[in-house]
């Protein structure tokens, strides 16, 4: 092992991540040359320093509930209306990059494909429900009971 491929690996070394043919001969590397060997003393006593300064906080496990918890009625509205807003926000973007990037790809296969359906296939949901008036009912219904369920979910999302 080269003094370059031995200073790849000092991180994963450190970390325990090389299996152990990789990491004996990293050992054997730096049990050999004085170069890296100055180089990994001097990795290993600066992170040594650092943990003296630096402490671990992890949070406890009923975080996200004792925020909640403490929140009044409308602060925890407002968080999530928040939460609501960023997350259709982000998928915005995110359709709107998508879009910029795919469509100059697909869109001729989609052209092809809508003249496609416009001329054979889209007249046909047209015909069956003039033909049957009580699909064109019951398709309402459906409709409306869907809006219905949609209006209420996002007043309970919002309000509750």
């Amino acid at each position: 092992m080269n003094c370059d491929d031995c200073r790849e690996l000092f991180y994963e070394y450190l970390d325990n991540e090389l299996d152990d043919m990789v990491r004996q001969r990293v050992e054997r590397h730096l049990g050999e040359c004085r170069v890296c060997r100055a180089e990994w003393q001097e990795i290993t006593e600066a992170l040594a320093s650092y943990r003296n300064f630096v402490t671990t906080v992890s949070p406890g496990r009923d975080l996200t509930e004792d925020v909640l918890a403490n929140l009044s009625g409308q602060e925890r509205r407002q968080a999530t209306v928040s939460f609501l807003f960023l997350g259709v926000a982000f998928m915005g973007i995110l359709m709107f990059v998508g879009m910029c990037i795919l469509l100059p790809l697909v869109y001729p296969i989609l052209r092809v494909g809508l003249d496609l359906a416009i001329n054979n296939l889209l007249p046909i949901p047209a015909i069956m429900l003039m033909a049957f008036p009580a699909a064109k009912t019951a398709s309402l219904i459906l409709l409306g009971l869907a809006l219905l369920l949609m209006t209420w979910a996002t007043r309970r999302a919002i309000l509750y």
